[in-house]
């Protein structure tokens, strides 16, 4: 177990954190999308997407802590707010009709909650390419400071 785990950590990066948190809000679309007609399938699909999006946290935290990502700005916060919000206004609905949690109730929630993640995808992605640009801007800056003391370039 802890040889497949140090073998995920070791290969996951912000471009992979970013891919999978699309996929997994295509997961939560396509769950409260067919949450009516398949609501059966709706427990297990719930309790897989947790467990991963879990696993997806702690590797990002993991991460961030070499690599960082860009701070939150008031429109993440905003975007947090409305999750909450349309939470709130789903559980009213929910409560005051007697007919449960539908897609349509959902939707007030899932909306500001998919344009924070498609913003933390942004950041994600962001962070990728400083990763991937740092091992050659740290080349230059050794080839400048081998040309500052009259050594030849490296091959």
């Amino acid at each position: 177990m802890g040889t497949a785990v140090s073998t995920v950590e070791s290969r996951w990066n912000w471009r992979l954190s970013a891919q999978c948190r699309i996929a997994s809000l295509l997961s939560l679309w396509g769950a409260v999308l067919l949450m009516g007609p398949l609501g059966w399938l709706f427990a297990p699909v719930a309790a897989i997407r947790t467990v991963l999006s879990l696993a997806q946290s702690v590797l990002n935290v993991r991460l961030g802590r070499s690599l960082p990502l860009d701070r939150q700005d008031r429109l993440d916060w905003l975007m947090v707010a409305g999750v909450f919000a349309g939470a709130y206004f789903a559980a009213g609905v929910s409560h005051f009709s007697g007919t449960g949690i539908s897609s349509f109730t959902v939707l007030p929630m899932l909306v500001p909650f998919s344009i924070l993640q498609m913003r933390m995808v942004a950041r994600s992605r962001r962070a990728a390419l400083v990763a991937e640009m740092r091992p050659a801007t740290l080349v230059r800056l050794e080839d400048y400071r081998r040309l500052e003391r009259g050594e030849p370039r490296a091959a």
